[in-house]
């Protein structure tokens, strides 16, 4: 029997275990509140008990029963070191089996009523008290209520105390959207009071009112940044900036310098966050007032501190988040301010310091230095390097626009887009920085094309060949040579290639008909498909064929506009050495594009590609080279013959012997298209010597014609009978003498 002595220590002995235990307790659930407070917003799953769920609380129920368990039913085993406890495990097997971050239907959207009540009437009542603390000042300005002092004072405590309440209720209260709409008020209305006691009523010195708001804007972004809120930067930040200009200060120098403070607080705060509204917002509201400030003519030393202090911050606000994310793109919005940015600063600068191209030159080189060290730097963002380099490259033409002129001009600008190629070489395809790249490759193409056509090489001297300047053989040939250039560099980005090849072929063909006439531009047109030919066959470029065709049509269409134009058909050609060279330029350049398209398509269908229409390339470009030698031929005849009837009849003949020629060649080789462009001349022949031959000329030649057509059609015609292939029999069907 046990005696109430033993029971007594056995008491004991199991109080001081308990005691032991709930230290361990207390300690981890010390170390379990550091951690959730330590941890960042947004893998804190811990709620408030008033706030958690019926399920959340089952289950933490269900953990303590499975963890404590009462002590006569614990093991007498000695705790290992450093001590467990059952709840501890169940609490830690909870945590791992349960998800860091909250399902987003834990969180049940507000109803209207929620919203009204919770958010719109917080930050309405903020608002109406930022308003009333500004027309407290306008108010008291007009009627005379207090004194200059007494009300500005009144404004700062009244301002001071809604920042302290609201931060005391954020920190103590629960995150409250009423906190936050009253602190982001009285952050506004201190940067206002500064304004207003150093400013207007000048009841302490600039420097003070400058000290005031720096410590204002360091508060708004602390907060801001501890709790994350858009809130705050809305109304306490950009309700600052705002201050001078609704209280109607914001032309004085010493206003720009705390807006500029305010600016920082901005620019910090974006650059946490990248809050783009805000940085497009803050850029708004400061650029009319230190532009404003700028066209009072301030002093060199002062608008310079203006524009490199604005302009840097500015810069911040828009790519300061890019730059400390290192970030593979841009944003639209960050983009856009930045390049307001910089043309506000090229505009401002050059109208304040005399019209100086100097500073727009320095800005465009600080530009393109910040933005090569960018791209160099592997611990920087090459999208922001890239973007600075177009912006700074941009500034750059402006300035070099007002230096230079004539060739030297084009020369640059065509220099400055040969090097953004190895630029958007590197860029990554189809992001937002390769557009902006390549609209500085084509802006400045785009500079040294429209100068050259307008000053060196306008139209007028193409009507003139022959005579062209050496200064616009200079300026067109720099312009193909940078396309080709930036071509190759491109290599690997078809699109941007193709398009710079074929700028460059069109500034080649410009360059010869400015530089030739006649049978020499011809010919040369002729050599230019014939070498793009080559290339195609040798390199599988898919530039090469198109332009090959392109300047065989050239060669062609010139000989036709010029050399030999259809009327020499009836009059004979005035100089029939010049025809026939661009003729047969022409018929050579055909004759090797459809050698080309040939060797093409066996190559195509080699690779199992789904190719082009080779067949109906090669067969156009046989005919066109077949053409233009029986045109050749036509024009020989007809000058030969005088151009009289006797002409006529000669180059009806010749269509007929052609065309029965043809035709027989087509069926003995069974080439179909051949055989289809003999019979189309026949049928032309026919046409001429009824419709043309008939009607002008003499008896005894339209005789001849049609007599010697006649003769040859029929020969034709016997010649396809006779040499015609018969059809093969239709084997669906079993023939007469093997039916049973």
């Amino acid at each position: 029997m046990v005696d109430n002595g033993e029971r007594l220590a056995l008491v004991e002995r199991r109080t001081e275990e308990l005691l032991v235990r709930l230290r361990e307790v207390e300690d981890l659930v010390g170390a379990t509140r550091s951690a959730v407070r330590d941890a960042p917003p947004a893998t804190r799953g811990v709620r408030p008990l008033h706030l958690r769920s019926t399920s959340e609380t089952g289950q933490e129920q269900a953990i303590a029963a499975e963890g404590v368990r009462p002590l006569h039913e614990r093991s007498t085993e000695p705790e290992r070191p450093g001590g467990w406890l059952p709840v501890a495990g169940a609490v830690a097997r909870t945590a791992a089996q349960t998800p860091t971050k909250a399902s987003p239907a834990a969180a049940p959207r507000p109803g209207l009523e929620d919203l009204l009540a919770g958010r719109v009437l917080a930050w309405a009542g903020g608002l109406a008290v930022l308003v009333g603390i500004v027309l407290l000042f306008a108010v008291a300005v007009s009627r005379g209520w207090i004194g200059e002092g007494m009300r500005t004072l009144m404004g700062a405590l009244g301002s001071f105390t809604l920042v302290v309440a609201g931060a005391w209720l954020h920190e103590h209260r629960g995150r409250t959207d009423a906190a936050l709409a009253a602190t982001a008020a009285g952050i506004a209305g201190l940067f206002a009071t500064a304004v207003v006691a150093s400013r207007h009523y000048e009841l302490i010195p600039t420097s003070a009112g400058l000290l005031m708001a720096l410590a204002t804007g360091a508060a708004a972004t602390w907060l801001a940044v501890r709790w994350e809120t858009q809130g705050i930067a809305a109304l306490g930040i950009l309700g600052g900036l705002a201050a001078p200009v609704v209280i109607g200060v914001g032309e004085y120098g010493g206003t720009v310098a705390i807006v500029f403070v305010a600016t920082l607080s901005a620019a910090a705060v974006c650059v946490r966050f990248g809050w783009e509204w805000i940085a497009g917002a803050a850029f708004v509201i400061t650029a009319g007032q230190w532009l404003a400030w700028l066209g009072s003519e301030p002093g060199t030393t002062e608008a310079l501190a203006c524009l490199v202090g604005f302009g840097a911050v500015n810069a911040a606000m828009a790519v300061g988040f890019e730059l400390r994310r290192r970030a593979d793109g841009v944003r639209p919005v960050a983009v856009l301010l930045l390049a307001l940015n910089a043309f506000a600063l090229a505009g401002s600068g050059w109208y304040v310091l005399g019209e100086s191209v100097t500073w727009i030159a320095a800005l465009g080189l600080v530009l393109v230095a910040l933005g090569l060290a960018l791209v160099r730097d592997e611990r920087g963002s090459r999208a922001v390097g890239l973007l600075a380099c177009a912006l700074g490259t941009v500034l750059l033409d402006i300035a070099i626009g007002q230096v230079l002129n004539g060739l030297v001009l084009a020369f640059a600008w065509a220099a400055i887009a040969a090097a953004f190629a190895p630029l958007l070489a590197r860029v990554r395809p189809g992001g937002l920085t390769e557009g902006a790249v390549g609209a500085g490759l084509g802006a400045h193409l785009s500079l040294a094309l429209g100068h050259a056509l307008t000053v060196e090489a306008p139209p007028e001297a193409v009507a003139s060949a022959g005579t062209a300047s050496l200064e616009a053989t200079a300026a067109i040939a720099a312009l193909a040579a940078v396309c080709f250039v930036s071509g190759r560099v491109l290599a690997d980005r078809s699109p941007w290639r193709i398009g710079l090849d074929t700028l460059g072929l069109a500034a080649v063909a410009y360059l010869a008909a400015m530089n030739l006439d006649g049978a020499a531009l011809a010919a040369a047109f002729a050599a230019g498909a014939i070498l793009l030919a080559e290339v195609a066959r040798r390199t599988g470029d898919r530039v090469a064929p198109v332009a090959a065709g392109a300047f065989t049509a050239l060669a062609l269409g010139h000989a036709l506009v010029f050399e030999a134009r259809p009327d020499a058909l009836v009059d004979g050609s005035p100089d029939l050495i010049a025809a026939a060279i661009a003729l047969i330029a022409g018929a050579l350049a055909a004759w090797r594009c459809a050698v080309m398209v040939g060797e093409l398509r066996t190559r195509e269908s080699e690779d199992a590609l789904a190719p082009p229409p080779w067949r109906e390339l090669a067969a156009i470009s046989w005919i066109a080279a077949s053409l233009a030698l029986l045109h050749l031929a036509s024009i020989s005849v007809v000058t030969a013959g005088g151009g009289g009837p006797r002409a006529q009849t000669l180059l009806s003949v010749l269509w007929g012997a052609v065309g029965v020629t043809a035709l027989i060649a087509g069926l003995l080789r069974d080439i179909g298209p051949l055989r289809t462009g003999a019979l189309t001349l026949l049928l032309a022949a026919l046409a001429k010597v009824f419709l043309y031959d008939l009607a002008t000329l003499t008896p005894i030649a339209r005789v001849a014609s049609f007599i010697v057509l006649g003769l040859l059609l029929l020969l034709g015609a016997f010649a396809w009978q006779r040499i015609r292939p018969r059809p093969l029999p239709d084997l669906r069907e079993v023939p007469p003498g093997l039916q049973g």
